[in-house]
């Protein structure tokens, strides 16, 4: 399932105001894996994977123009991916030889990653000459959640892969000249931390 929705507004002194909201849902129940019965190699009883994949988004952004040559705009996001998974395991590696017994596979419980992200922006374009514009910008990105829960979660706690919690920031300056009415001559430098 997709659910888009936006809206914009735009205000007699030129500010726009905008707002979104998408949500994707997305599942597979029909995976699964297959024993495999020795000495014979025939096909044995099926574990079901089953997988859920929800995205959440939604924002809000102002765009002013401040003057005639200088436009702003703020903006905030924010994102969150809820995944949902079934943990398997079975009793062979994939560099070992198929045991007497066969391949089984197992399924050990389920596992669920919810990780939100926000982002709040801040952006500038100065148009400084005719041929010449100039633009700035920095973003703040802040993460937290869970990579994984029940058993996963229990094996992967004593790691610091178990947890998302981290910020970064990004500045980016940038400036376009326009040669000729078909050459623009472009650079941008990024910072991210």
């Amino acid at each position: 399932m997709n659910l888009k929705a936006d809206a914009a507004y735009t205000a007699s002194g030129g500010t726009t105001f905008s707002l979104y909201y998408s949500r994707k849902d997305k599942r597979n129940d029909s995976h699964s894996f297959t024993n495999v019965n020795t000495p014979s190699g025939a096909d044995g009883a099926q574990t079901p994977q089953a997988t859920r994949n929800v995205l959440n988004s939604a924002g809000a952004s102002v765009n002013v123009a401040c003057t005639a040559k200088v436009n702003s705009s703020l903006s905030i996001d924010w994102t969150q991916n809820d995944f949902q998974f079934d943990y398997i395991t079975s009793n062979r590696r994939r560099y070992e030889a198929t045991p007497a017994g066969g391949i089984v596979f197992t399924r050990r419980g389920g596992s669920r990653s919810v990780i939100d992200t926000t982002m709040l922006g801040l952006a500038t374009e100065w148009q400084a000459a005719d041929a010449l514009k100039v633009s700035g910008g920095y973003t703040l990105s802040r993460s937290k959640g869970n990579v994984a829960t029940g058993l996963l979660a229990t094996e992967l706690g004593s790691t610091n892969d178990g947890a998302v919690d981290n910020d970064s920031h990004s500045l980016s300056l940038g400036a376009e000249y326009e040669l000729t009415n078909k050459l623009t001559l472009a650079g941008r430098y990024a910072f991210d931390h």
